[in-house]
């Protein structure tokens, strides 16, 4: 009898312990797992002056080194951004500064939504015309 107790507690302190939660914790860089390059489709949808909404984007992503990224938006509108964990931070930047016109200003955050999704908002102005202030869904092709 007395074998069977300890047996039975043996096996009672096994489950208990066994069940216990365990937490792992693991020190991932997520600038390190992350990359962002590729080429990307989207609706525009924007408010302000200059909506092209409806229409379908093409943008490419390219990594230039361990976090700067050029954002090539198409018609020449190429930004560039810098990765923050699991984030793209476009800081403000004016592309064709010394022009008569189409002189552009934009700003924005590119954010991580799955492997295969990008959330990107932003806002710009052309030629002092107001602004415009979009989010994108971008799909990976």
């Amino acid at each position: 009898m007395k074998n069977l107790t300890l047996i039975t507690l043996a096996a009672l302190s096994f489950t208990l312990f066994s069940c216990s939660e365990t937490t792992i914790e693991m020190d991932v860089d997520i600038t390190q797992t992350t990359d962002f390059s590729g080429t990307y489709v989207t609706m525009v949808n924007c408010t302000g002056g200059e909506e092209a909404n409806g229409e379908e984007l093409n943008m490419v992503i390219t990594k230039m080194d361990d976090q700067a990224y050029l954002i090539d938006m198409g018609d020449g509108l190429i930004v560039e951004g810098t990765q923050d964990a699991d984030k793209l931070e476009v800081p403000t930047q004016t592309i064709n500064e010394d022009a008569d016109f189409d002189k552009v200003t934009i700003t924005g955050t590119i954010t991580l939504l799955s492997s295969d999704e990008l959330s990107y908002n932003f806002s710009f102005e052309v030629d002092d015309e107001g602004q415009n202030d979009c989010d994108l869904t971008l799909t990976r092709q």
